[in-house]
Order: structure tokens, then C-alpha cells, then sequence
């Protein structure tokens, strides 16, 4: 059961300085000086913010005794216990704006709580409210602001709101007044970020929320089996691995460990080190990459974004001096102060996928997911994404493609390395001849087997039948997804992930 925060204050006091800490952390800092003073504390949200903190904290009301505060919402009444928010969803099929139901919009509500009563109908309060609705029609058609006929008439008053009037509903004994925000209308001229209707100043906001789409082409009505990607190639760089970098150099700087000016190490078959470079050279970081020479696409796209490429035999293997990963450790130990990024052993890779494609995976199917398909190479993306959506819901299954030559399949079943099975093999994004230590086996359910050929073949069905142009690694996902999908005897949403665009692949589909 969720608590409010003065409810688990009592409950569990030695917690209650470090979710304060928290609040501060990712929300009070985002508020300029005279906000502070006018009695601001968690009104610089993003819906993502709290929804993260919601889950994470288990608590439905951000409360402090002595300040205005106020919180987002979901517009899904089985997720609000409080009262009144629960009455104003209810009552969102009933009232209308521009003569449709307010629940045929994507909307969510600004809840306002002002407790102390030196804020009532303050300044303060009208501010709060106002920053509330603007920061959430940024990323829904609607914000829905609910108050009492009291504050209503001080906002009013005060005319700092330009919001329409939609209606009035009764809970606890008092009437409110509802008021609907539209998103803001965006002019030319004006940034753009992947997210809708969300205005952005830097390029690393356009990470991440990627579209999930129906592969209608592939989906099966009949039986009620419905194919969805989620397509990472919209990401700024390209690739799901803009999500990994950006959270790795964050919690990096953070901590103190690099500066610009610095230099950064990575060992990666391509993906990575383009993040990496696009990213750390905008930031001010030097880039040094180690790859093995097999993508000559990858190799060229991150000298145009500006690293220093070492190119390795791909035939070399785990362990050895000429190894891509043992490369890029030696690099990182010849450059001092350089900083190694070592997406395989770094757990903000898995926790990267925890915080930000499960949830997105979760919100776009509405918790409708049965099946999760996904590559795995440094593991990140599965073991992160997955465990998000097993804790949401443990009947989920968890399906790794992997190609044949990859020691991941017999580990799995055998829990041994299996050294007569591991072959080269082409498909990049995909298995390992070596463990990685971000895999997490754990919350894995079955393991398929794919070949280079079966990958590439999938991979041009997809381009002509649906249009969407993947990588080999997405080929083999869809190869594999098609499979389960055939074998199904009860209906089921199948989400697939596409890590890449297959225009880093051009010289091998088209060979």
C-alpha cells in the first residue's frame, strides 16, 4: 500500500532525511532563487521524474509541514489512493473539453496541496499550480488542475493562469473546480525533441522515448498475437547505446571521476563508441574507442564524430593482448587520468535500461506486455529492461535471441561454456564468445538460437514489409519473435527491441 510521505515519516524515520535528500536532488535544484524563497519545494517535476520516485519510494504525496508543494498524478484511477484525485478521475468521462470526454484525451492532473496556512491563496500557490500545468501539457494533450471554489478564486484574481473552466466535482465533502491546460502550440522556428510537443535545448533530452510500434505486417489478428518494436534508432546518435552512455558519464561526473578535458576509453563493436563520441566530444571529453575490424561504417561515423579509433583483429580472441576489450584496457591504463567506460562490466549499463526502457516498454503497452524479445551482448539492455518489467509482472517470460556461435545459448542450459561451440558469426549486437558480467541469467526464460543468415533474412522481410530498416541484431529479434508468435495458443503482446537502423549495416545486406 502506498503511504504518503508524512504517513512514512512516522513509519520509518531513519529513512525520511534521505527521500527529503532525494527530492532536493532531482527536483529543488531545477528551481531558480526566487522560486526557492517564495516557498517552492517539489514543483520543478517532469512526469518521468516523479513516476520514477513514485515507484521507487512507494509514495503517492510529496508532503512537507512548513512549505506549498504538489504533485503529478496518473489519469488512471486504480493508481491514486488519495481521494480526491480518485473522485476527479472518475469524473473525467463525465466532463468534457471542446465537446469531447476528458478521458479521450491524454491528460494528467497537477494536484496542488497547500498545507501550511500562511500559502493559502498566496502567490506561491498560484505559482505552483501555474508550473504544474505548464510542465505537464509539455508532454500530454491536456493538463487537468482540480481546486477548491477558495483557491479558485484566488487564482482568478490574481490572473496568472490562462486555463478554461471545464466543470465541477464533489469528494470529502467540498466542491472543486476543474481547469484544463492545452498543450502548448509550437512555432516555427522552434526545437523539437523526439518527445511530443516537448521544446529542448540540449541534444542529450532527445534521449530516449523512442516510439513502440504494431508490426502490423507480422501481427496475427486471428489469434490475437500482436508484434511490437520499440525503435531505438530514433535515439540522436542512432542506437539504444546513447541511453547507457549518457547515464554512465552522468553518474560519472557526479561522482566526481571526469571533467571536460578528460579522456574517455571505451572497448565496443561500434554502437557504444559512437554514443560515446557524439556525446563526449560535445561535452568536452576526449574519445578513444577499440574495435574490432569488422564494421567499416561504425569505424568512419566515429572519426566524423571525433575519436581516436583503434581498429583490432577480429579473429583475436577474450583475453588476448590484441583482443578489442584488452585494447581498450590497455589505452585507458597508458592515458592517466583517462576514464574507462567498460560497458560490460559497468552495472549504470544495466541500471541505465532499469531506469528508463523498461518503464517506457511498461507505459507504451499500458502494463500489456506478455513477452519481452531482445538481443544481448554486453547484457545491459535485457537485464535491466527485463528486471524492470519482471518486478511490474513476474508472469512475464524474457526471450534472448542469440546467434550460433555465441557461448550465452549453452550457458544458459548447461551452465558451462561450451568452448566446441563458440564460431565467429557476423551479426553484430548479438552474444558473446565470452561471459559479460552485466548478463543476468536470472530473469531469463528461454534462449533461441539464430543464424547469420536467418538474422539477415528477417532483417530484409522487415524493410520491405513494414517499412522500418533495422539492424542484424533487430533481424534476429523479429527472426525469433516470429517463432514464439507461431507457437502461441493464447492471446499475447510480444515487445521487441530494435537497438539500430540497418544503414550501419549496408555493405553487409547489400553483399
Amino acid at each position: 500500500m502506498r503511504q504518503s510521505l508524512l504517513e512514512y515519516r512516522k513509519a520509518r524515520p531513519e529513512d525520511f532525511q534521505q527521500i527529503l535528500d532525494l527530492q532536493n536532488a532531482n527536483l529543488f535544484s531545477a528551481l531558480d532563487e526566487k522560486e526557492r524563497s517564495s516557498g517552492y519545494l517539489s514543483t520543478a517535476f517532469t512526469l518521468e521524474q516523479f513516476e520514477r520516485m513514485h515507484e521507487s519510494l512507494g509514495i503517492s504525496v510529496c508532503l512537507d509541514e512548513n512549505k506549498v508543494c504538489g504533485y503529478f498524478c496518473s489519469s488512471t484511477p486504480e493508481v491514486n489512493t488519495a481521494p480526491i484525485p480518485r473522485a476527479m478521475v472518475k469524473h473525467c468521462s463525465i466532463l468534457t473539453y471542446k465537446g469531447k470526454p476528458l478521458n479521450s484525451y491524454r491528460f494528467y492532473i497537477a494536484n496542488p496541496i497547500c498545507i501550511h496556512k500562511d500559502y493559502r491563496g498566496s502567490g506561491a500557490y498560484v505559482g505552483l499550480i501555474k508550473k504544474m500545468l505548464e510542465l505537464g501539457a509539455n508532454d500530454y494533450d491536456l493538463a487537468v488542475g482540480f481546486v477548491s471554489k477558495e483557491n479558485y478564486r484566488n487564482l482568478r484574481a490574481a490572473r496568472k493562469l490562462s486555463v478554461e473552466t471545464v466543470g465541477q466535482f464533489s469528494a470529502e465533502g467540498q466542491t472543486f473546480w476543474v481547469m484544463v491546460l492545452p498543450a502548448p502550440k509550437i512555432n516555427a522556428g522552434q526545437t523539437v525533441s523526439l518527445r511530443r510537443s516537448l521544446q529542448t535545448k540540449k541534444l542529450v533530452d532527445c534521449i530516449g522515448n523512442t516510439p513502440l510500434v504494431e508490426l502490423e505486417c507480422f501481427s496475427s489478428p486471428e489469434k490475437n498475437v500482436h508484434l511490437f518494436a520499440k525503435l531505438e534508432m530514433f535515439n540522436p546518435s542512432g542506437s539504444i547505446k546513447d541511453r547507457i552512455v549518457a547515464h554512465i558519464l552522468q553518474v560519472a561526473e557526479k561522482k566526481g571521476r571526469i571533467k571536460p578535458g578528460d579522456m574517455l576509453v571505451e572497448a565496443s563493436s561500434g554502437n557504444t563508441g559512437v554514443a560515446l563520441t557524439m556525446i563526449g566530444v560535445r561535452k568536452g571529453y576526449r574519445v578513444s574507442v577499440a574495435m574490432p575490424e569488422k564494421n567499416a561504417e561504425k569505424a568512419a561515423l566515429m572519426r566524423v564524430y571525433g575519436a581516436h579509433v583503434v581498429l583490432c583483429p577480429p579473429e583475436a580472441k577474450a583475453g588476448e593482448a590484441d583482443h578489442y576489450v584488452s585494447r581498450a584496457k590497455a589505452l585507458a591504463e597508458a592515458s592517466p587520468g583517462a576514464f574507462l567506460v567498460d560497458q560490460y562490466n559497468n552495472p549504470e549499463n544495466t541500471n541505465a535500461h532499469y531506469l528508463t526502457t523498461g518503464p517506457e516498454i511498461w507505459d507504451q503497452t499500458q502494463g500489456k506486455i506478455d513477452i519481452l524479445v531482445a538481443c544481448a551482448s554486453s547484457g545491459g539492455t535485457l537485464a535491466g529492461a527485463g528486471r524492470f518489467l519482471k518486478e511490474k509482472n513476474p508472469a512475464l517470460r524474457i526471450i534472448l535471441p542469440d546467434p550460433l556461435g555465441s557461448v550465452y545459448y549453452d550457458y544458459f542450459y548447461s551452465k558451462k561454456i561450451n568452448p566446441q561451440s563458440i564460431r565467429p558469426y557476423a551479426t553484430e549486437g548479438a552474444g558473446k564468445h565470452y561471459l559479460s558480467a552485466g548478463m543476468d541469467f536470472s530473469i531469463i526464460d528461454e534462449v533461441i538460437r539464430f543464424t547469420d543468415e536467418e538474422a539477415v533474412a528477417a532483417q530484409k522481410e522487415l524493410v520491405l514489409r513494414e517499412g522500418i530498416f533495422a539492424g542484424g541484431s533487430s533481424g534476429a529479434a523479429l527472426h525469433v519473435a516470429k517463432k514464439i508468435a507461431a507457437r502461441l495458443t493464447r492471446p499475447a503482446n510480444i515487445a521487441i527491441i530494435f537497438p539500430d537502423s540497418g544503414m550501419r549495416y549496408l555493405s553487409k545486406i547489400s553483399a
